[in-house]
Formats: structure tokens, C-alpha cells, sequence
């Protein structure tokens, strides 16, 4: 945690801001995302592999001050030896944008988990937390790095074997953002 800080900071202090970057007002449409593709041979024939998915889509409003609000529509498909799994969930987010570094928070107000399409909870909501900065690419584009921090809680499942469930998981995403 130590060094996405630094790194955060490192970033800020070397980058060279446009006057028109400084507070930036506007209309803002955020995709974020991670892929990743993991494969590990345990003592020679045993391969385990995890295939994994995350998007996040932000629609909102950064206003001159700062204060940014908006909706979340976030997504995960993941699937590994021996499950898949699908996540979608929405909900509402209020944040701060401060000379292209941003810290957001969400209220999930609904999400679906299914996992291998026997068994789904329903009923979930949590919080999710971003914490990035955009580098100034052209015009109205940024893109940069984004730490991601999601709790949920489900309250129904259609199984009787399966139980409620927790989620909560820390990511890096690559954040791209388009104000206008």
C-alpha cells in the first residue's frame, strides 16, 4: 500500500498539468477494467488456471469545485477449474476530483452474483471505493491507474445447499476518462 502512495504521488509531482486540466468541469463517462490470465503447475501435472474480468463504467458530473456525481455499472466474469462465476451490479457514487487525482465512493444499491448458473444470490449491496489519477492524453482523454475497493453482502440464494455470502477484494484497474 506503501508504494501505490508513492507512486501516486511520484506521479502528481512529475507531471506537467494544462491550465485546463486543473479543475476540469464537465460531463464525465469513466470505463475501468482488468483482465488477467493466471496459470500455475503445482509439482508437475496438476495446472491450475483463473481467467478473470472486471468493468467498471461511471456516467456522472464534475462540477467546478471539485465534487463529482454519478452512477456505477460494475461487471465480473470469472471462471477457474472448477467454477464460473458472474457478478453485475449498479449503484450511486459521489467523489472528489482534485488536478486529475480522484477518490470516489459508491453505494451498490443492487447486485447479482451467479455462480455456475446453479446457484445466485440476489438481493446484494456494498460500498466500492476508487482511488486514481488521470494523465492528461489529448484533449478530453485521461487514462491512468485506479485502486478499486468493493464490499458486498447478498441476502437471498435460490439453493438450499449455498448460504449468504460476502465479497470483498481489492484491485488495480487501468481507468480511462473521457470529460466533456
Amino acid at each position: 500500500m506503501r508504494f501505490l502512495f508513492t507512486a501516486f504521488v511520484l506521479m502528481g509531482l512529475s507531471s506537467a498539468l494544462p491550465a485546463r486540466a486543473q479543475q476540469q468541469e464537465g460531463i464525465l463517462f469513466s470505463p475501468g477494467f482488468l483482465f488477467f490470465d493466471y496459470q500455475d503447475r503445482n509439482g508437475g501435472s496438476n495446472l491450475a488456471k483463473v481467467e478473470a474480468k472486471y468493468y467498471d463504467i461511471k456516467l456522472g458530473y464534475i462540477m467546478s469545485n471539485g465534487l463529482y456525481l454519478g452512477a456505477l455499472y460494475s461487471k465480473m466474469e470469472r471462471k477457474d477449474d472448477t467454477t464460473d462465476r458472474n457478478r453485475t451490479s449498479y449503484g450511486a457514487g459521489v467523489g472528489y476530483v482534485y488536478h486529475q487525482f480522484y477518490l470516489m465512493a459508491h453505494y451498490l444499491i443492487s447486485s447479482e452474483l451467479v455462480v455456475d448458473t446453479s446457484n445466485t444470490w440476489k438481493d446484494g449491496s456494498g460500498f466500492q471505493f476508487d482511488l486514481g489519477y488521470w494523465f492528461n492524453v489529448t484533449g478530453p482523454f485521461y487514462a491512468g491507474p485506479q485502486l478499486v475497493y468493493r464490499s458486498l453482502k447478498y441476502q437471498k440464494v435460490n439453493s438450499t445447499s449455498a448460504s449468504n455470502t460476502d465479497s470483498k477484494e481489492t484491485l488495480p484497474f487501468l481507468s480511462l476518462a473521457f470529460i466533456f
